[in-house]
């Protein structure tokens, strides 16, 4: 059988069950409330559900944090280094919570990895279902927890 005969096979059994997933266009810009083909809904899976990303302190932050910093993604920050900000935010985050040092993660991604590792090993216990985020199996199975 030919890869694309599969392919199509396979999508219309996806199809069929109604998991078939599209990229869909938002209208405006990225708030709690969007519009979806069309109609008004409340997104919560934008990262900014709490609408800070339009808050006067927050675009003031960032701008002069552009300003300071450039606007490029940067490579790690084991081989390319530490900002002066991202200390001056875990050491803030340490203070805030009482503790001795602090470590911000870039992405939910990376926290789930990096906490689930540091947290569970060999020997633990890890329960977790076949619906859990990506981030969450990939941590579970880097930790080798059982």
């Amino acid at each position: 059988m030919r890869i694309d005969a599969v392919a199509d096979e396979v999508l219309g059994k996806i199809r069929d069950r109604g998991t078939y997933r599209r990229m869909r266009v938002l209208d405006g810009v990225q708030g709690p409330r969007m519009k979806v083909d069309g109609r008004e809904v409340l997104l919560f899976a934008g990262s900014n559900y709490l609408d800070l990303a339009h808050h006067e302190a927050v675009v003031a932050a960032t701008v002069r944090a552009a300003r300071e910093s450039g606007c490029a993604a940067g490579g790690s920050r084991l081989i390319s280094g530490n900002l002066a900000g991202h200390e001056a935010l875990e050491s803030e985050l340490a203070h805030f919570f009482g503790r001795e040092a602090g470590l911000a993660f870039n992405t939910g991604y990376m926290a789930n990895l990096g906490v689930i590792q540091a947290l569970l090993g060999p020997g633990d216990l890890l329960v977790s279902d076949a619906l859990s985020h990506a981030s969450i199996i990939d941590g579970a199975r880097l930790s080798r927890a059982e």
